[in-house]
């Protein structure tokens, strides 16, 4: 169990790292090619996706791996394709009739985009149940190459960033339906999946996970949504960049840890064994902890050595400082990672629903008040940002933990 359990956080690890490889590379030539501003603008439509797609599937798709039993598992994964199409489909007649949305080229894309996402969380979700980590990471790798290929070929275009971005959903959604063949014929065989009744027996529980997904991903896009309001799209972009260079080992590691403790929580929880459960997710964040802090240290010497600086580019000097605040952010951002949704894990979705809307409610609070009373700089915002995150994260891991003793 132990070498299956290592085995399978090296395939995930080893295919994040691979699927960051090009991305990683490609960013120095895209930082020389699009300015701060379009930067800023594709910032705001890849968080206005992600969290749009939470809504649209009622997080349907997260439940194709923790269903007990195959034919449950279907009917999670139709739903989740099914209503984002007819979300998408609804909204896109409501904008046409009623607002001029199409000369704005990020709505233009962005319910597509939308759909198309959902279509491959759902297909990812089918070979993370499955335990085909080839497949999942392969997807995810040609994904992350797309994202950062693509632009280049855009790149006479003001919005290459978003178009590159698209295109990669576009094709991946097609592929890894592709791939997923055996799901096609297994619904073949399940024909008789009783929809509405499935709907009705779980629309609560999928509708609080969905209010809780959303809250919890309105904190991590929260700062690009903020700061496209209160700032220019020069600052978004600034801070988009250094979010996305600090988060990176959040990708490489803490992604992989989570996809594995995913996995192997709901197999101890089939047991109802709490204990081992507390036991496997204290090993998994105390090995969290030592890594984080070594990457923090890592990314201090890099970023003060003006390494980073002199592969971004010297018109990204202004990246400098807000790195080097958010790297203990990303310290804390790591470990919450990467024993991501414990409690919803557990079945306590309104623990995790009310704690991410109080940290919500706080950062928005703390941010705005600040800025219209203070009208204070990037900086600051970066650190107002970060104390209220981290203050928040550290209360998140310690709830969770009282939760899971008072079950044991």
């Amino acid at each position: 169990m132990v070498y299956k359990l290592n085995n399978n956080f090296f395939k995930h690890s080893f295919g994040s790292l691979l699927g960051q490889l090009i991305p990683l590379f490609t960013l120095g030539i895209l930082t020389r090619i699009y300015d701060s501003n379009s930067f800023g603008e594709f910032a705001l439509f890849q968080s206005l996706t992600v969290i749009i797609s939470n809504v649209f599937n009622l997080k349907y798709d997260f439940y194709i791996v923790t269903a007990k039993n195959i034919r449950d598992g279907l009917r999670n994964g139709l739903l989740s394709i099914v209503i984002p199409l007819v979300f998408s489909i609804a909204i896109s007649l409501l904008l046409v009739i009623f607002f001029d949305f199409l000369s704005n080229k990020i709505f233009v894309y962005l319910l597509p985009c939308v759909l198309l996402y959902n279509i491959y969380l759902s297909n990812l979700m089918w070979f993370n149940r499955f335990e085909k980590y080839f497949l999942f990471n392969l997807s995810r790798g040609i994904y992350f190459t797309l994202v950062s290929i693509l632009p280049f070929l855009l790149k006479d275009l003001s919005s290459g960033l978003i178009l590159g971005y698209f295109f990669a959903t576009l094709f991946l959604s097609v592929l890894t339906f592709i791939l997923n063949y055996r799901i096609i014929l297994l619904s073949a065989q399940f024909f008789n999946l009783k929809l509405v009744s499935f709907i009705r027996s779980t629309f609560k529980q999928r509708i609080n996970y969905c209010l809780s997904q959303l809250v919890g991903n309105l904190n991590f896009h929260f700062p690009i949504i903020a700061t496209s309001f209160i700032y220019s799209t020069y600052s978004v972009g600034i801070f988009m960049l250094s979010y996305k260079l600090v988060n990176l080992p959040a990708t490489f590691l803490a992604q992989p840890i989570s996809e594995v403790f995913r996995t192997k929580s709901r197999k101890i929880l089939a047991n109802s064994d709490y204990l081992n459960f507390y036991i496997f997710r204290n090993k998994v964040l105390k090995n969290s902890i030592l890594i984080s802090i070594i990457i923090c240290l890592f990314l201090l010497i890099l970023n003060n050595g003006n390494l980073i600086i002199s592969f971004l580019g010297s018109q990204w000097t202004d990246t400098k400082e807000v790195i080097n605040i958010l790297i203990f952010f990303g310290l804390f951002k790591f470990i919450f990672a990467s024993v991501e949704n414990s409690s919803i894990i557990i079945g306590k979705e309104k623990y995790y629903f009310i704690w991410n809307l109080l940290r919500l409610s706080g950062l928005t609070i703390g941010i705005f008040l600040s800025y219209f009373i203070f009208k204070i700089s990037l900086i600051v915002f970066v650190i107002i940002f970060c104390i209220i995150s981290m203050i928040f994260y550290a209360g998140e891991l310690i709830k969770t933990s009282l939760i899971i003793k008072n079950e044991i």
